[in-house]
């Protein structure tokens, strides 16, 4: 076999070689069962849940909060599970070691939206947001109808497939972050998430640019085997 013919064959295995690989992705689950998570982990105490490979910790959005917080809390099924409170101003989820991953799914055990009337009353949206490099490659507002359901994220927006953080919180945020309240206590916000699915990255799909110039050098790369074969074998 020439070093052409050697080049075209790698040319093919390749993308065959890079799909399988993509086929068995590693799956992680963080159920915060082991080790269970606690009662609370403040962020703003430098505090981290980790299992796996991937950590888990509270954003304080008020730069005068340190006391910023989640709580890990027991499930009638005697299973632990990840509690953000509104006065906890957000939580987030990422890679220990900071690289990019896909958000599969999580059981969403608990979603109340709905704030005290000593808060002003109406509801408050439940955000969920993917960051790649800082930039957002995905929001959406999960609705307190999604409580006792699993959602899939991928399917609601393909930017969960490659993200190196994500963040969810109320807006309006919580206790104290809402000048228009003046105790600022929207007790009632509340999600209980469980069973997190995270997954490698999904490779964005190529541009049919791209295969156009995979199939160019390709073309250009038989026109020379075909030169080389006819003017020197």
């Amino acid at each position: 076999m020439t070093v052409l013919y050697k080049k075209l064959a790698a040319l093919t295995v390749v993308p065959f070689v890079f799909g399988m690989h993509q086929a068995h992705a590693h799956t992680q689950i963080m159920d915060f069962d082991t080790p269970a998570m606690a009662a609370s982990v403040f962020g703003g105490f430098g505090q981290k849940y980790s299992q796996g490979d991937f950590e888990h910790t509270s954003i304080a959005f008020n730069s005068g909060d340190p006391t910023s917080h989640i709580h890990g809390t027991t499930l009638p099924s005697g299973s632990r599970a990840s509690q953000l409170h509104s006065d906890a101003g957000g939580s987030l989820f990422r890679r220990t070691d900071g690289g990019d991953f896909s958000l599969t799914s999580w059981d969403v055990e608990k979603l109340v939206t709905a704030i005290t009337p000593a808060g002003g009353g109406g509801n408050s949206d439940f955000h969920v947001v993917g960051l790649n490099d800082g930039l957002v490659v995905a929001d959406i507002t999960l609705p307190s109808s999604v409580a006792g359901t699993t959602v899939d994220f991928i399917s609601l927006h393909t930017g969960f497939g490659n993200v190196d953080l994500i963040e969810f919180f109320f807006d309006p945020a919580g206790r104290g972050a809402d000048p228009r309240v003046p105790d600022g206590r929207y007790d009632l916000l509340e999600a209980i998430v469980d069973n997190v699915t995270f997954n490698d990255p999904i490779p964005a799909v190529p541009e049919p640019g791209a295969y156009a110039m995979l199939l160019a050098g390709l073309g250009l790369v038989g026109f020379a085997a075909n030169r080389r074969s006819r003017y020197y074998y």
